[in-house]
């Protein structure tokens, strides 16, 4: 059985429009699980979506969570 964890997850991503060719960035902080990282993908897939947008890049990186992170700089949604 496969641990899977979760972790702070920084999402860097370049996108393009129609109206603007020189491009956006944007970037994204949230908690997400890996190894599958399913809220990296469900944005990127999302926003690829979208007809005026294009997705020319993105990376991530993420840091584990453990007793001494600090999580106040978070917003939690609970479902």
């Amino acid at each position: 059985m496969s641990k899977i964890d979760a972790v702070i997850t920084d999402l860097k991503i370049q996108i393009e429009s129609r109206n603007d060719p020189l491009g956006h960035y944007l970037s994204l902080r949230f908690i997400d699980i890996k190894p599958s990282f399913p809220k990296v993908q469900k944005t990127i897939i999302d926003l690829e979506k979208n007809n005026d947008l294009d997705v020319v890049g993105y990376k991530y990186k993420f840091s584990e969570i453990d007793c001494k992170t600090d999580l106040s700089y978070l917003e939690f949604t609970r479902h």
